[in-house]
């Protein structure tokens, strides 16, 4: 039954999760969501696996019209202004020009002051300039998932300061092209 191959798989997925050193502390993950939260969650997981009548394939790196996709997993961006390029782990289609990019984590993503860790973030507003790049005057949603659903502010202020951030950060790459080693 699937409630039988959720309960054998999890406790494969927690049995490995033990064996790592490096990820031991996973292991105990049943404990940091309460009773309600995790059959929700493994409802969740049994309605998606019914859903699923084949294989999973590929996403594809074009979309219909023949250019690069835009939403679903590990989305390729590459920016000739900001000088950067990344993968998002996955971005959706929330309305008709309006997105979130979202990026899992299983490390630790909050500083000792709660928020997002500035590196995570910076990251994500990366990811959002260069989805405007390509969507001009669209809506963008920033979410670090770690379990928790936790949003990146990129409203117009959010914006202006991540934009800020991101040129101090070019300014200390190189520019494009050849540069001798002195330079570097």
């Amino acid at each position: 039954s699937p409630d039988d191959i959720f309960q054998q798989e999890y406790e494969r997925a927690v049995e490995e999760l033990r064996r790592d050193p490096r990820r031991a502390h996973f292991a105990e993950l049943a404990s940091t969501r309460s009773l309600t939260e995790w059959n929700r969650t493994k409802q969740w997981v049994l309605a998606r696996a019914a859903q699923q009548v084949s294989p999973a394939r590929p996403a594809p790196t074009m979309n219909e019209r023949g250019g690069p996709r835009l939403t679903g997993p590990e989305v390729g961006f590459q920016s000739t202004t900001l000088r950067l390029r990344g993968k998002a782990d996955r971005i959706r289609k929330l309305g008709p020009n309006e997105f979130e990019v979202r990026d899992f984590k299983t490390g630790v993503t909050l500083d000792e002051r709660g928020d997002v860790k500035v590196e995570i973030a910076l990251q994500l507003w990366a990811y959002g300039f260069m989805l405007l790049e390509r969507r001009p005057g669209s809506e963008v949603r920033l979410v670090v998932d770690d379990g928790y659903e936790r949003e990146v502010p990129f409203d117009a202020a959010a914006r202006s300061h991540a934009k800020r951030a991101l040129d101090i950060l070019l300014e200390a790459m190189p520019q494009v092209g050849p540069s001798s080693a002195i330079d570097l």
